[in-house]
């Protein structure tokens, strides 16, 4: 009963990650029209991945406008399972008693980034979850067919999950080296079938939304660049933060020293003392390590790129402390820091809880007022061009262009025939009913960057008025003093909407 409670404290927060609103706009056309594209009669879809659209169509046929929630109840239920399962390889690998395992599985459960990837909406819960599940499947049963499906499977819920298929299929080099080539041979099996997919889905081999995220960026990559990006991940990045959050920025390395210490005191011990769970444990720390370095190399990092590892550092971390603790300090010392680690996990379960509901007010509550404001301005064939593509374009319920590329291929042509002015070109030639941006249209400058010339300013004007200025204001959500204090933590930029002058 008290993790229901915790789930369902987080779950009411309506802390959804912006990402997965693209997914389910996609999904619930595919739901509700039969077409899986995030505008009607483009054929375009937003989302990575392939097989969680679908997912969420089916729970849309079957749930209706209730989809969302029992999405994120589903993602939960799949997240304990995950929980569950690196508790058995991990208890097996430490020799933990029941109690312990029991232990260890409530507090992998409820642990903040668990919780996280519970509430977030993407597609993230399952990368892990199959991951694991191979993980398992190959230690106890490596020569059934039925440990080869995770490693096809992988690819299919995200295409950089290849990079967990190649991991598994090391793994089972330690367990069976005569069936390794087996395991590879179904990895790249895997990427051939979704890349056949996406082609008999939508007439290209690469997700589109890959294409449009690395547009631009791969073919600049440098080595000093790789580098850089590589030194971010794992020093800046939340990686192995206890919690998501800007205000633990500063001791962010601490956190990196303190797993690269951790990582190499496990490996350690058990290739002295249980061997036979060294490669195992390893393949853990594979998946904590080198799947966000291969982030660092492609220089494409959004934060829930990284959940799936931060999971499993999780396990490694709560799992090593116990082991650590039960072998090498006497009982009423190790009892001490294991309920010294209990109570912190609690505690940062506990600020994860405040940043969510202070997210989720931000995000379900401000930025989709923006979207359903433009749709109870909007009419029939008003389209919509802006930045973020989301929660906006998800309650404006209008055909729509974001300016990266995510819902619509119609902006890639214009980013790669005008590589400096290709957000006013967009603008002139579509001719948008309705406008998105920040505070930086009002001195004609774009989000990314761009400042009109003084001719295109002057056009701008002449075409486009500001109808409303969106500003994120705390006392407009809640009336209790603390409640307010909590929802000023993060940051809500204001936006600025726009509409065609000569739209009618």
């Amino acid at each position: 009963m008290p993790l229901v409670l915790v789930y369902a404290l987080f779950l009411l927060t309506s802390d959804i990650q912006e990402d997965a609103f693209i997914t389910f706009r996609t999904a619930f056309n595919l739901a509700d029209h039969g077409e899986l594209s995030f505008n009607l009669g483009e054929g375009y879809s937003g989302a990575t991945s392939y097989l969680y659209p679908f997912l969420v169509a089916l729970i849309r046929v079957v749930s209706g406008e209730q989809a969302i929630t029992i999405i994120l109840i589903v993602n939960s239920i799949a997240l304990l399972l995950t929980s569950y399962m690196i508790t058995e390889i991990l208890g097996r690998a430490f020799d933990f008693s029941d109690a312990m395992r029991f232990l260890f599985w409530a507090a992998l459960s409820v642990a903040p980034k668990t919780l996280l990837m519970a509430v977030r909406g993407m597609e993230a819960p399952y990368v892990v979850l199959i991951f694991v599940l191979g993980l398992y499947s190959i230690q106890n049963a490596p020569r059934r067919l039925f440990s080869l499906l995770p490693l096809v499977v992988l690819p299919f819920i995200r295409p950089d999950a290849i990079a967990f298929s190649l991991i598994l299929a090391g793994f089972s080099f330690s367990v069976t080296p005569r069936f390794g080539m087996r395991y590879i041979m179904a990895a790249m099996i895997g990427v051939a079938m979704l890349m056949v997919a996406n082609y008999l889905t939508f007439g290209r081999f690469v997700a589109a939304s890959v294409e449009a995220k690395s547009f631009g960026r791969l073919a600049s990559r440098s080595l000093h660049s790789i580098v850089i990006d590589e030194f971010s991940t794992y020093f800046t990045s939340e990686l192995f933060s206890p919690v998501s959050t800007k205000y633990f920025i500063a001791i962010y390395p601490v956190f990196t020293v303190f797993a690269i210490t951790l990582s190499a005191i496990l490996l350690w011990k058990l290739w002295c003392v249980r061997r036979s769970h060294f490669s195992i444990v390893a393949t853990l720390l594979a998946g904590v390590w080198l799947v966000p370095f291969a982030y660092g190399v492609g220089g494409i990092i959004f934060p829930w790129y990284l959940w799936p590892s931060c999971m499993l550092y999780q396990g490694v971390f709560i799992a090593g402390v116990f082991y650590i603790a039960a072998s090498c300090l006497r009982p009423l010392t190790a009892r001490l820091v294991v309920g010294g680690l209990l109570v912190g996990l609690l505690c940062a379960t506990g600020i994860q809880l405040i940043l969510s509901y202070s997210t989720g007010v931000q995000e379900s509550g401000y930025r989709a007022s923006v979207g359903k404001y433009i749709a109870s301005r909007a009419k029939v064939g008003d389209t919509l061009y802006l930045e973020p593509a989301g929660y906006i374009p998800f309650f404006a319920k209008i055909r729509t262009i974001d300016e990266v590329g995510l819902s619509s291929s119609v902006i890639l042509r214009y980013r790669h025939n005008y590589p400096k002015r290709w957000w006013i070109e967009a603008v002139k030639q579509e001719k948008p009913t309705f406008l998105v941006q920040r505070a930086g249209i009002v001195d004609h400058k774009t989000y990314q960057g761009y400042q009109m010339t003084p001719d295109e300013a002057v056009w701008f004007d002449s075409r486009y008025e500001l109808i409303r200025v969106f500003e994120y204001k705390p006392e407009e959500f809640t009336t209790y003093p603390f409640l307010k204090r909590l929802l000023r933590y993060g940051s809500a930029e204001n936006y600025y909407v726009l509409k065609l002058r000569d739209s009618p």
